[in-house]
């Protein structure tokens, strides 16, 4: 019995490339490298895409009224450097950029949203917080799913600040705030 063929694909070495994720599979993956490590995440899970879907529709309907902002959801990547391109689950993006042909660029990120599952946690509570702060990210949100807290990291925080009730964030020459309860985010349907 013959093996199956392996897919056409680089395999990681010390520093994998960024451009080498152009080659890998379109197969319900998403594919990252920080750093030049490679990171796959499954397919998320309904109560992940729930709490997304839900943060994405607060969100937007807050840029929306803001007009300074859009927000892109994964798989859209942003490059920083070339041996980072990442994919969060939700990012905001100056409204002048929208219509840009280019790749993102991390650096353009306003806001970036990570929702933490099993399979991502390392990942996003690590090596992912450790280049948005790099990036200079001003707000970096990790949704604990597990714990149903949202900790909101900064640039030159040790710590992030967990919120459990409350949590806030503001778009650039917004006026006012985005304010969402956390509990009524987590809520089952």
């Amino acid at each position: 019995m013959a093996m199956p063929a392996l897919p056409d694909v680089p395999i990681p070495g010390p520093s994998l490339p960024a451009s080498a994720l152009d080659a890998f599979p379109d197969d319900g993956n998403r594919y990252e490298v920080v750093y030049g490590e490679l990171l796959v995440s499954p397919s998320p899970t309904n109560r992940h895409q729930r709490i997304q879907e839900r943060l994405g529709r607060l969100i937007g309907k807050y840029l929306e009224q803001a007009r300074t902002a859009v927000l892109r959801y994964a798989p859209q990547g942003y490059d920083a450097g070339p041996t980072t391109r990442v994919e969060p689950d939700l990012g905001v993006i100056p409204a002048a950029l929208d219509n840009q042909e280019t790749p993102y660029q991390a650096g353009d990120l306003l806001f970036v949203v990570e929702l933490l599952s099993p399979s991502t946690t390392r990942a996003d509570r690590f090596t992912k917080r450790r280049l948005y702060q790099d990036a200079g990210i001003p707000t970096y949100w990790l949704v604990d799913l597990a714990a149903e807290a949202i900790e909101v990291w900064s640039p030159g925080a040790t710590f992030p600040l967990v919120a459990r009730e409350r949590v806030t964030w503001s778009a650039p020459d917004a006026g006012a705030a985005l304010v969402i309860d956390v509990p009524a985010l987590f809520a089952p349907i």
